[in-house]
C-alpha cells in the first residue's frame, strides 16, 4: 500500500487523480462508517437482548438464555459458570460483527467501483465517438 501510494503521489496532479482519491476517499469512509455500525449493532443487541430477558422475566421463572443458542453437558444456569459463557458470548460476537462489516465494506465498494468504471467506460466512449466525427 505505501508503494501505491508513493507512485500516486509521485504523479503530476490532475483531474482524474483528483477524482481517484476523491472516490478513494469516500470507500474509506463509508467502509469505516459500515464496520463501526456492525460493531455497535452487535453489541447492542447482544446487551440489549441480555438486558431486555432480564428485566422480563418473573422473579419464580427465571430462565436464562445465552445470546448464541447452545447446548452443554453441564449445568450452565449457575452464577459463575453463566456469566463466563456469556461474556465469552459476547466478545465472539464483537469479533464476528466487524468481520462482516469488512465483508459488507467490501462489497459495497466493489459495486461502487463498477458503477464509476462503467461511467468511465461511457464518457470514454463518448469522446472517442464525438472526436472521430
Amino acid at each position: 500500500m505505501a508503494a501505491v501510494k508513493r507512485d500516486w503521489n509521485d504523479r503530476v496532479v490532475s483531474d482524474s487523480y483528483s477524482i481517484m482519491m476523491a472516490i478513494a476517499n469516500q470507500s474509506n469512509r463509508y467502509s469505516v462508517v459500515l464496520i463501526g455500525l456492525h460493531f455497535l449493532t452487535g453489541f447492542s443487541l447482544s446487551i440489549g437482548a441480555y438486558m431486555f430477558r432480564t428485566i422480563n422475566t418473573d422473579s419464580e421463572a427465571s430462565t436464562r438464555e445465552f445470546p448464541v443458542k447452545m447446548q452443554f453437558f453441564f449445568v450452565v444456569s449457575e452464577s459463575p459458570v453463566f456469566e463466563c459463557i456469556l461474556f465469552g458470548q459476547i466478545f465472539f460476537l464483537m469479533l464476528i460483527a466487524p468481520v462482516v462489516g469488512m465483508i459488507n465494506a467490501l462489497l459495497a465498494t466493489l459495486v461502487s467501483t463498477q458503477l464509476f468504471i462503467s461511467n468511465l467506460f461511457a464518457i470514454l466512449n463518448t469522446k472517442i465517438f464525438c472526436n472521430c466525427r
